[in-house]
């Protein structure tokens, strides 16, 4: 076979890793990341696989007739999006966080992304509790980093 295969191995393993984790281990806690182009309108972000996403989009868009979508099954043999905060690339088989706006005008944000504004907040929320531990509870400490 070509070598094109070889391209989806990584992403389609931690297809399967992330739903045999899911199946084994329940979740005790999650982040809830809001759109991070437009935060304000889009709301919290889901993890989603790509392909599916990508399938269920444009079939649903077909199907209520919005934009210029004409579903033709070969065009779901490879899959080029990129993320739209880096402009990482991405293929098929990768997760995304994608916020809950309408179809035509939702963001999809990759992995590294979101965990990097994770991290960020975890930095700024134990630099600002040094100062802020006596004056404020932690409830109004995390709502100030959420805010910022």
């Amino acid at each position: 076979r070509d070598g094109t295969a070889l391209v989806h191995y990584e992403a389609m393993a931690c297809f399967l890793a992330k739903h045999v984790f899911d199946c084994l281990f329940e979740p005790h806690w999650m982040y809830k990341v809001d759109c991070l182009l437009d935060g304000d309108h889009h709301q919290s972000l889901r993890m989603v696989n790509l392909r599916q996403s990508d399938i269920r989009t444009k079939l649903s868009l077909q199907r209520k007739k919005k934009g210029n979508v004409d579903v033709d099954i070969d065009e779901f043999t490879e899959l080029n999006y990129r993320c739209d905060s880096c402009r990482t690339g991405l293929k098929d088989w990768n997760f995304v966080f994608q916020c809950d706006a309408d179809p035509l005008c939702r963001h999809d944000c990759c992995l590294n992304c979101v965990n990097f504004v994770i991290e960020l907040n975890r930095e700024l929320k134990s630099y600002l509790h040094g100062f802020l531990n006596e004056v404020l509870y932690d409830d109004c400490i995390q709502t100030i980093i959420s805010f910022v």
